[in-house]
């Protein structure tokens, strides 16, 4: 009966827009802000004192780099491997079992699980290392992934626009499958930008509500540039991870960051990412 009293009151909930209302007022910034100041307060960008190198320096800059870590001989054999591969997915003829994207319009293509396709991957995917770094830094790991990307088209690209992933921590790991140079493509990230700070706040807050523009994560340049200019805590600067083939870059992406346009050759890389349990 109860049921059937609710199914009646719906529509006519709906067409008031009461439904709308309480979605806001569930979504309000005064409870947001409590959401935060408790999720800030846990993390470890507000520990003092990490013993761990790598961990320190992730709280505190959002990325560590890793020149060189992989041996370069082992990381070119996987390129040629994979070359092939993901022109294939370029060109939209992978084969049908294989998990794919095509953002064709951004000249980025994707190969997903790509370790089912290439066993090779394994050592590369399973190194403690990075995913001890992320199980530490997010406190724990809801799930994982991993793709190669390829970056192959000089088009105009729309991921070059300034974005966060998330309001929440995520972790990326970062294996430059090639060399990568200025022209190629490089990943670009904001410094600190990982940060709790009052000019993040409000994007922060639009991206947990669920609204459609807040959930793309953008922040416009001219933010950036101010924040970066003046004299508030925490600073942030600009970074663009050029590096031979074998270089790993871990970063949080709830950082401000952006790819940048391929003006020569290509890109690939071997992506993972780790995130935590969704708060509410």
């Amino acid at each position: 009966m109860l049921g059937g009293l609710k199914a009646a009151i719906r529509p006519v909930y709906r067409r008031l827009g009461l439904e709308e209302r309480r979605r806001r007022f569930g979504k309000r910034r005064a409870r947001f802000d409590r959401v935060l100041r408790d999720y800030i307060a846990a993390h470890p960008m507000s520990r003092a004192g990490i013993a761990d190198e790598n961990l320190a320096t992730l709280a505190r800059d959002g990325i560590v780099v890793f020149p060189s870590f992989h041996e370069r001989a082992t990381i070119l054999e996987l390129r040629d491997r994979l070359l092939p591969m993901l022109e294939a997915v370029r060109r939209n003829e992978a084969p049908a079992r294989w998990r794919t994207l095509r953002y064709a319009e951004d000249g980025v293509y994707r190969l997903l699980d790509a370790r089912h396709e290439l066993l090779a991957l394994g050592p590369i995917l399973d190194n403690a290392l990075f995913s001890d770094l992320a199980r530490s830094y997010l406190g724990a790991i809801r799930q994982s992934s991993h793709y190669v990307d390829y970056k192959a088209d000089l088009v105009h690209d729309h991921t070059t626009q300034l974005h966060m992933d998330s309001w929440q921590s995520q972790v990326k790991v970062f294996t430059l499958l090639s060399d990568v140079g200025p022209a190629n493509a490089p990943f670009v990230y904001w410094i600190g930008s990982h940060r709790d700070a009052a000019w993040r706040r409000r994007f922060d807050h639009l991206f947990w509500t669920g609204d459609e523009v807040g959930i793309a994560g953008v922040v416009p340049i001219s933010v950036m540039r101010e924040v970066a200019a003046s004299a508030s805590p925490p600073p942030v600067r600009e970074f663009e991870f050029t590096a031979p083939a074998g270089s790993v870059v871990v970063a949080d992406t709830r950082g401000i960051h952006r790819a940048t346009s391929l003006r020569e050759g290509y890109r690939l890389e071997l992506v993972q990412k780790f995130t935590a349990p969704v708060l509410v």
